[in-house]
């Protein structure tokens, strides 16, 4: 379920939109800048298909949505 919703962001679009043009996609947890190979790491693309069939082999055809709480909040 990991790559499908890393398949599912489109970084790209919430650069711009959200974030205004102020921040830079990374592969990384940290800023590519502080870390010399950076540059090396690259995520893959949005692939919203790809995405909605990784999860139906994870059991999760209708794309139901989940609770990140584990009771009703």
């Amino acid at each position: 379920m990991r790559e499908a919703f890393y398949l599912a962001i489109d970084e790209d679009t919430i650069a711009k939109r959200v974030m205004r043009g102020q921040a830079v996609p990374s592969a990384l947890m940290i800023a590519p800048a502080l870390y010399d190979r950076g540059a090396e790491f690259k995520r893959p693309a949005t692939d919203l298909k790809k995405a909605k069939e990784l999860m139906a082999q994870a059991g999760y055809p209708d794309g139901r949505r989940r609770s990140a709480c584990p009771r009703p909040c």
